[in-house]
């Protein structure tokens, strides 16, 4: 790679927005196709050789921004998804929430986690979606605890995180505990939580199941076998390592949708940063609007 283009991908690490121009890099020209997530060998590697406790389904190398189909695909919101890489300076890669939910699942029954019984949790709002969908899949998933959250960005990659830990229960008779999330990009929350629970219940066995796990930036998590700390074993359908941007920027296509003040913040960001065609962008999202 040449010593300007490795500028250039410092400067988007660095959060500010840069225009390529795409003969020049032409890896980098959107396209208007619906854009998967390929399987990567050498990420899958480096997952198991540095994480061991990790069990995934998939690997993939992350060239731009990663939506996430979470609303029930049908052919209109398809075609509407892949016209969304018109409006972008980087290729949006969609993936369904439906197949990442059934791979999930999948995952966790491998592992021999309900055997014992397990206490669930579900933390934060996003995880909403994962629990309608794993609840219609699997009756034995409906009795769990749900652990709201709060986010606040003090600085782009940065938030303070409240957990409301008042639904916990004061005691449990379970040895283990299975966290179930739909992203962990950071993995603040499920670290916190996982403090928590050692905090209160010394012995308990804390297992972590995810849709999408990012490749730990925190060097706690670097270190820790499971990729995060506190955590004794985590279950993804996707791990993902970034490529142009350190950690690969992951959103819900129904944040986008929803009219409500908590995305606002988001959205805009997310407009500034990698859609040129901000008009196009809302138009389509209407079209995807049930």
């Amino acid at each position: 790679m040449e010593k300007e283009y490795s500028w250039k991908y410092l400067q988007i690490n660095r959060g500010k927005k840069i225009v390529f121009n795409s003969d020049e890099v032409p890896f980098l020209k959107p396209t208007p196709e619906l854009s998967g997530l390929g399987d990567s060998i050498s990420v899958a590697e480096k997952f198991k050789t540095n994480w061991p406790a990790i069990t995934f389904s998939k690997a993939c190398l992350v060239d731009g921004a990663v939506l996430i189909q979470d609303i029930t695909p049908d052919a209109t919101l398809t075609q509407a998804a892949k016209r969304l890489n018109e409006t972008s300076s980087i290729t949006m890669q969609i993936v369904d929430g439906m197949s990442l939910t059934k791979g999930v699942v999948t995952l966790i029954e491998r592992s021999g986690v309900l055997n014992t019984y397990p206490l669930i949790i579900y933390p934060g709002n996003g995880a909403q979606s994962v629990k309608d969908f794993i609840a219609s899949i699997d009756k034995r998933f409906i009795n769990a605890v749900d652990l709201p959250t709060q986010r606040t960005m003090i600085r782009n990659g940065k938030f303070d995180l409240y957990i409301d830990y008042s639904s916990l229960p004061e005691s449990i008779n379970a040895k283990t505990v299975l966290i179930i999330d739909d992203v962990v990009a950071t993995g603040q929350t499920a670290q916190s939580i996982a403090a928590e629970l050692k905090k209160r219940f010394p012995s308990i066995q804390c297992i972590l199941a995810t849709w999408l796990f990012v490749m730990p930036t925190k060097l706690e998590n670097k270190n820790s076998i499971s990729g995060i700390e506190g955590i004794d074993q985590t279950l993804a359908s996707i791990v993902l390592k970034g490529n142009l941007t350190s950690r690969p920027p992951i959103n819900s296509l129904s944040c986008f949708i929803r009219s409500e003040n908590k995305y606002e913040e988001m959205k805009a960001n997310f407009l500034e940063k990698y859609i040129e065609d901000k008009n196009k962008f809302q138009r389509i999202l209407e079209e995807m609007r049930p």
